[in-house]
Order: structure tokens, then C-alpha cells, then sequence
């Protein structure tokens, strides 16, 4: 009885989780800015558009003098015209017009990405040699919100201070008059004044154009990238392998050789320059007697002898250092 009930708990327990997952994922995220999915792709095709069309002559400046977007644009349409070799551009003119939907060139886009603080759209542009991805960064623009809440208010005082009513009361006595049935209403069709001035909720940062390449080609491409970094790989392995080999060299040629003294010519002395030179002889210097050890003892004994031959001692003494003088004759 007791399994049972704990096997009926831990199932009420996963349900309920499971139900707590199910109503997490279907809560709407909010989006990090007011926005339509088709306006806000038309506006991805009007700037392709638009960079799309700048003269050659206007490159250099926009990528020197322009805004991160325009630089980044005119560098990803001219990679891809020049590096890619797209050929012409497929016109978007109907679509912006009106006169097309926006996804009639694939039904797959446009595509949307959204982060925090931005959101991403992806539109195709069907290009002569090859399709074009183009993906436009937006974030929030607050000049736009700042002038909505501004209109608002002036709108909202200035029906106050005249009529004495407030936005919701003259609408509802007034507004039909004008084609404005509610407040709601009345705020959409300020949004709509704001973005025929140029002033959207959001703005662009950043514009990236891709080539759209089939899996044959992108595994070709990576089959080039692979062998190409493995060949420059062993190229360098190899160039260190042969720096290597030639270290043993190195303490032969860092060894110290003996000078060699240079052979002295023989010149002819009737080659040599006449000049009289006085040259003095050092003398060499004088040896002291003393350190002579063999000449000290020989006249050592040569002093004893004679000591002998005076009577001093017997005769054919004998040094310390054993030396006998038999006799001694005046040279």
C-alpha cells in the first residue's frame, strides 16, 4: 500500500512538471521592440537597395567617411560582385512598391532572429550567377520612441487646453468625424506619421551579404581549406626539421681560430726608403750573479778549498753541496 502511494506521488509530481514546461513555452516572448515581420523586411530589401545602387565613384567615401552600417554594406556588396562573381542583383522595386508579397522570391524567408537588444532579418535576393543572403541587424532606435511620447503629449494638451477634454473623450465624441475610432487608433496612426518622416523603432547597425553556396561546393571549398593548412603546415615542420639539422654546425663556427703571425716579405734593400733613422740599442739587463745556484756553489767550494790550503782546514775540503777543489790556478 505504502509503494503504491509513493508510485502515485512521483506521477502527480512529473505531471505537474511537465505542465509547468508546457506553460513556460507558451508564453509569448516579448520582442526587444516594436515591430511587423513584413515592414521591417521591405526595409531590409529598401537598404540593400539603396547601397546596392551607389556609383563606384562613392565607395570610398562611404567606406571612409560613412557609419559602421554603410561601410559595412558597401564591403559585403562589392566582396560579393567582385569576389564572388554574383553578377546582377535581382531588382526588389515590385516588393517595395507593393505590387509583390515579400516572400514570393522563396517561401522560406524572410528569416527572423531576435536577441535581447536586437533582431536579425534575413531576405534572398535571386543574383544572376548565384543567390544572395542579405541579413540586416536592427536595435531599438530611441528617437523614435522619444518623438512618439512627444507627439502624444502635445496632441493630448493641446485637445485639453481647447476643448476642455481629455484624448479618450474628444475621440469619442469627435473621432469618427476624422476616421479615428479609438485611442489605439489614433496612436497607430502617429506611429505611421513618424515612419513616413524616416523615424522607425528600430535602426540599423550592421549589414552582412552571403553568397549561397550548394553542399558540393562548401564541402569542396573545405576539402581546399584542409589540404592547403596541412601543406603549409609540413612546409614550416620541414623548414624547422633543416634549421635544426644545421645546429651542429654552430660551435665549429663560433670556436675561436689562433692567430696566425703574417710571413714577414723579403724586400731588397734597394727597394727600401732612404732615410736615416737614429735607433738606439737597449742594453739588455744586467743578471744578478746570485740567482746562479751552480755558480754560487762552485765558489762556495772554491772558498773552502782555499781555507784549506791555508791551514784553516785539511786539505781538498768538501762543500755542502759536496763539490771537492782538488786545486785552484789564476786564469
Amino acid at each position: 500500500m505504502m509503494k503504491t502511494k509513493k508510485r502515485a506521488l512521483l506521477i502527480v509530481s512529473m505531471l505537474v512538471f511537465m505542465l509547468a514546461l508546457c506553460g513556460c513555452e507558451t508564453e509569448e516572448k516579448e520582442h526587444p521592440f516594436d515591430y511587423g515581420e513584413s515592414a521591417i523586411a521591405v526595409d531590409t530589401m529598401g537598404l540593400f537597395q539603396q547601397y546596392s545602387a551607389v556609383p563606384d565613384d562613392m565607395t570610398d567615401y562611404y567606406m571612409s567617411a560613412g557609419t559602421e552600417f554603410e561601410q559595412s554594406a558597401i564591403k559585403g556588396i562589392n566582396q560579393a560582385r567582385n569576389n564572388d562573381k554574383v553578377g546582377e542583383f535581382q531588382d526588389f522595386n515590385d516588393i517595395i512598391n507593393g505590387t509583390q508579397t515579400v516572400d514570393s522570391i522563396d517561401p522560406n524567408y524572410p528569416k527572423f532572429e531576435e536577441g535581447e537588444d536586437y533582431v536579425m532579418v534575413t531576405v534572398l535576393n535571386k543574383a544572376a550567377n548565384r543567390d544572395v543572403e542579405i541579413t540586416v541587424k536592427y536595435v531599438e532606435n530611441a528617437k523614435y520612441y522619444l518623438d512618439y511620447t512627444n507627439q502624444i503629449y502635445q496632441e493630448e494638451a493641446d485637445i485639453e487646453r481647447q476643448s476642455g477634454m481629455t484624448m479618450e473623450q474628444y475621440i469619442d465624441q469627435y473621432g469618427a468625424d476624422y476616421g479615428i475610432p479609438s485611442v489605439e487608433a489614433y496612436h497607430s496612426l502617429v506611429k505611421q506619421m513618424l515612419m513616413s518622416q524616416g523615424v522607425y523603432p528600430y535602426t540599423p547597425v550592421e549589414m552582412v551579404v552571403s553568397p549561397v553556396y550548394s553542399k558540393s561546393e562548401m564541402m569542396k571549398q573545405a576539402g581546399t581549406n584542409t589540404l592547403t593548412g596541412m601543406g603549409v603546415v609540413f612546409c614550416v615542420l620541414i623548414f624547422i626539421s633543416f634549421v635544426i639539422s644545421l645546429l651542429k654546425f654552430l660551435p665549429a663556427l663560433l670556436a675561436k681560430k689562433p692567430k696566425v703571425p703574417e710571413e714577414k716579405k723579403n724586400v731588397p734593400a734597394d727597394d727600401l726608403p732612404k732615410k736615416t733613422v737614429n735607433i738606439k740599442q737597449a742594453a739588455p739587463p744586467a743578471k744578478n750573479p746570485m740567482d746562479d745556484a751552480e755558480l754560487v756553489a762552485v765558489i762556495t767550494a772554491a772558498v773552502y778549498a782555499a781555507a784549506g790550503a791555508g791551514g784553516m782546514s785539511a786539505p781538498g775540503a768538501v762543500s755542502k753541496d759536496k763539490l771537492i777543489v782538488r786545486s785552484i790556478r789564476r786564469v
